[in-house]
């Protein structure tokens, strides 16, 4: 790689939030209510954001893509402020992720009490923000308890106070809990957090039940944005796919090997294969995804285009077609099975973020990634009723309790059968 590609690289890399950030508003701009984008907005500002509240439909597409451009533009902020020195795979992986939920529940506004949480534990535990940097956006995922105190008590200085102060303290509280909860599991789902996210929202959501406030999920989903949202992601991965190309003999040389890697949870795809390989995985999960969507013919919505951007973020961290795929299969067997409606978001959201079970078609073969997408879906329709929609990382949650479930059982199968050998 010559000098000038190096120099160039180190700046994307510095910077790709931030170019994130400005691709996601040009888009917005272009969008046909753009006009009406302020307003818009101010309407997402007045969200609970609690599942499901799809922003494409409550404040327009143009609106919705501000509201995810600031989300990047603030991890941007963030990233240069925490001293990092260098991209990991899982800073991307939170950044895209997280940002991925702005399209259907966090705000650019309950955002910021989780993250100063995590900042605080940072410094509190005289750990650098750098160190905590994923936690931070990860934290996005519980933005909506914040919101859901401030709506109650119409926005008084008395329920800004208590919303902003519940969503520090739950920042603070994830970080240790998320460090302990990774050990549950080995590894074998890469949606942690998700996990930890599901454990705080039931008991906040218990707490506030004894307080008479009480908290309910919603289902508000878009119908008209498939073919602006398809462009956002068929763009985005061309533009991936292109930055890749541009260091082709790298690339040729490594992706065989990321392709063939275990990808669990803590696996950093930038740093061991290079962010131009990690850049054409991320694109073709994303291409992967809107196969199956387009197989199904599943019109996407502002939870899709969330799923998608989660599919796309973990690229960076351990999932890739191949571990990702059988899971995938796995979730739309359990919905044959179960006579759902295939091209319904109760299927199709499950199977986006059934690539949190990849570790497990990595390390027990593909009839493992199979049976975890299978129990995924079958899992995912009852850990809502749980914790009300209080956490955005549903999916996530149920990823924690199937690697929990299923990891003890297939090691005890796997070593019955090299005794038996």
């Amino acid at each position: 790689m010559t000098i000038h590609k190096q120099r160039l690289t180190k700046w994307i890399e510095r910077n790709l939030f931030l170019m994130m950030s400005v691709y996601t508003f040009i888009f917005a701009m272009f969008m046909p209510d753009r006009s009406d984008a302020l307003n818009g907005v101010k309407v997402i500002l007045n969200q609970s954001g609690i599942l499901t509240h799809d922003y494409l439909e409550i404040g327009g597409v143009s609106a919705t893509f501000i509201n995810v451009a600031v989300h990047f533009l603030i991890a941007h902020l963030l990233y240069r402020l925490s001293g990092a020195k260098e991209l990991k795979g899982a800073y991307v992986a939170s950044v895209f992720f997280s940002c991925g939920h702005a399209f259907f529940g966090s705000h650019f506004l309950n955002i910021i009490p989780p993250m100063i949480g995590v900042c605080l534990y940072s410094w509190w535990a005289r750990e650098s923000i750098a160190q905590n940097f994923a936690f931070a956006m990860y934290a996005n995922s519980l933005g909506p308890m914040s919101s859901v105190i401030w709506l109650m008590g119409g926005h008084s200085i008395g329920s800004l106070v208590a919303g902003a102060i519940v969503g520090v303290i739950i920042g603070m509280i994830s970080v240790p809990l998320a460090n302990k909860t990774a050990k549950f599991h080995g590894g074998m789902t890469l949606l942690n957090y998700g996990y930890v996210a599901g454990l705080i929202g039931i008991v906040v959501t218990a707490v506030m039940a004894q307080l008479h406030m009480e908290v309910a999920p919603v289902n508000i989903i878009s119908t008209h944005a498939h073919a602006h949202i398809t462009d956002f992601l068929m763009i985005l991965s061309v533009i991936f796919i292109l930055f890749a190309l541009s260091q082709w003999q790298q690339v040729k040389e490594n992706y065989p090997k990321l392709i063939l890697s275990r990808g669990i949870a803590g696996d950093d795809f930038i740093q061991t294969y290079g962010l131009h390989t990690a850049s054409l995985n991320m694109a073709l999960n994303v291409l992967v995804g809107l196969s199956f969507i387009y197989a199904i013919q599943f019109p996407m919505n502002g939870t899709s285009i969330g799923a998608m951007l989660s599919l796309m973020a973990f690229g960076a961290a351990g999932a890739h077609p191949l571990n990702v795929i059988p899971t995938m299969l796995g979730v739309i067997l359990a919905g044959w099975c179960y006579g759902v409606n295939l091209s319904s978001n109760g299927v199709v959201l499950p199977m986006l973020f059934a690539f949190g079970l990849s570790p497990l078609t990595s390390h027990y073969g593909l009839l493992g990634g199979l049976f975890a997408g299978f129990m995924h879906m079958t899992l995912l329709s009852k850990t809502l009723t749980l914790h009300l929609g209080s956490t955005l990382y549903n999916n996530g949650f149920s990823t924690g309790f199937i690697a929990i479930f299923l990891v003890p059982i297939f090691d005890a199968i796997r070593e019955k059968r090299t005794l038996r050998q």
